[in-house]
């Protein structure tokens, strides 16, 4: 979706649009895959996209309807860029070849929801083998990546993401780096286009085996991070977010590391979240004679535990990112509203 917002100039037509987003992948490659976010009704982003604002949604007929004036506001409805994404996916199966000429490869994947099609010179197909039920594109860039065929040494893989997204890059270093294939990620637009030979990570393995949970302990898309407290900070006690997201339920063995960890991240060697946000309530009011912005102090234990399970569920939906149909269970356990709002 990243790449669609960075058009300008949108034009009159919803298969005309088609066309300029394929103007923007680059091209000459042997394949490339077109990998495209969902959009369930009840989200675990859900809160993120409330934040971000909401629109009414638009009937759209066919490729040949007119895209409204008001494109932004249009993209802000799940419906409208789940019915947008398949009228393109509709435009590129009915002009194989046009397509296929425009990006200069012999064949295309495109993944949508439940289903991914190869569109080739001589028809389109279902892969099953690339039918995620993810949610994000960013998590099912990894099961394409490694179905991508590991023919040579030479083998390298592009990842176009215009807004450089953190998730793609963490999720790829944990999860893809020990591959053969040469990795890089192209991210940006104009003069500000710049690329990360992702290989070249300089973190040995248990660091790397902890960076999927440290981003969803920290604070993403789907989880909100701690007032005033950056990663660099957070990174020192990275042994925390080692077992983090392995199974679904968080388990009280790591729950207490990360209250541990959360401690060591407010200035406090002490391993109680409610000791330490006690003590640094007292001092404050001490010190000021008046209320404390509780913003300022650590979570109390029973917010953090909510915290916790809604980052170890995202942690393992990460880490589940190279599988093709992953169980997941409902979220009301594990730190959301059935809806998608967060507890």
């Amino acid at each position: 979706m990243a790449n669609i917002r960075m058009i300008t100039g949108i034009p009159e037509t919803y298969e005309d649009l088609t066309w300029v987003f394929i103007k923007t992948i680059p091209t000459g490659y042997t394949r490339i895959d077109i990998v495209a976010d969902t959009y369930p009704e009840n989200s675990i982003k859900a809160a993120e996209h409330c934040r971000r604002g909401s629109s009414r949604e638009i009937i759209i007929r066919s490729p040949q309807s007119k895209i409204p004036r008001d494109f932004r506001g249009f993209l802000q409805n799940g419906k409208n860029k789940k019915r947008m994404i398949m009228l393109m996916r509709e435009v590129l199966m009915k002009n194989q070849q046009k397509t296929l000429e425009m990006l200069n490869c012999k064949e295309i994947f495109f993944s949508t929801l439940d289903d991914c099609i190869k569109i080739t010179e001589n028809c389109s197909c279902n892969i099953e083998g690339l039918a995620s039920n993810q949610e994000e594109a960013d998590t099912k860039v990894v099961l394409h990546c490694k179905s991508a065929p590991a023919s040579s040494l030479n083998k390298s893989i592009i990842l176009r993401s215009p807004s450089g997204d953190t998730d793609i890059t963490r999720i790829m270093i944990e999860k893809f780096i020990e591959e053969s294939a040469n990795c890089f990620l192209d991210y940006g637009s104009g003069q500000n286009r710049m690329g990360l030979w992702l290989n070249r990570v300089d973190l040995d393995k248990p660091l790397k085996e902890c960076v999927i949970g440290f981003h969803a302990f920290t604070g993403n898309d789907f989880v909100s991070s701690s007032f005033r407290k950056g990663n660099e900070l957070c990174w020192k006690v990275f042994h925390a977010f080692q077992n983090l997201g392995v199974n679904w339920n968080l388990s009280d063995a790591i729950f207490d590391l990360l209250e541990e960890f959360v401690c060591f991240a407010y200035g406090d060697r002490r391993k109680s979240v409610n000791f330490v946000r006690h003590q640094m309530f007292q001092a404050k009011y001490k010190k000021h004679s008046k209320m404390v912005d509780l913003s300022l102090l650590p979570p109390c234990q029973s917010v953090l535990k909510l915290h916790g399970r809604r980052a170890n569920f995202v942690a393992k939906i990460w880490k589940s990112s190279d599988e093709a149909k992953v169980q997941i269970p409902e979220i009301s356990r594990h730190g959301w509203k059935s809806t998608g709002e967060i507890k």
